[in-house]
């Protein structure tokens, strides 16, 4: 087992990390965001935060990199997000061809 310096946990991290991206993806056009862009919000959004690993501050993007390898893997990680070409969108099969409102 590692030691796990975090001021949160990895399910509230993750949490934290998959609720703002599909907020950023579902307020956008077509569900989709260049994936540099999406970065940028993510850190924006998520900055008043308090994350630190080892008593340090750190940003929602350093957690999910330390702890899934990358941002790619952590996509990669979650179902309802696809990454293709850089662009990063959000896909949910149980709304088929229902509307986000």
């Amino acid at each position: 087992m590692t030691n796990y310096k975090w001021n949160i946990s990895l399910e509230k991290g993750t949490e934290i990390a998959y609720s703002t991206i599909k907020d950023i993806l579902l307020s956008s056009q077509d569900f989709k965001v260049n994936k540099n862009i999406l970065i940028d919000i993510l850190i924006e959004k998520t900055k008043d935060l308090s994350i630190k690993n080892y008593k340090k501050r750190k940003n929602i993007l350093t957690f999910l990199n330390i702890n899934y390898g990358s941002f790619e893997k952590y996509i990669d990680t979650e179902p309802n997000f696809v990454l293709n070409n850089n662009i990063v969108s959000y896909v949910d099969s149980d709304l088929n061809e229902w509307e986000y409102v």
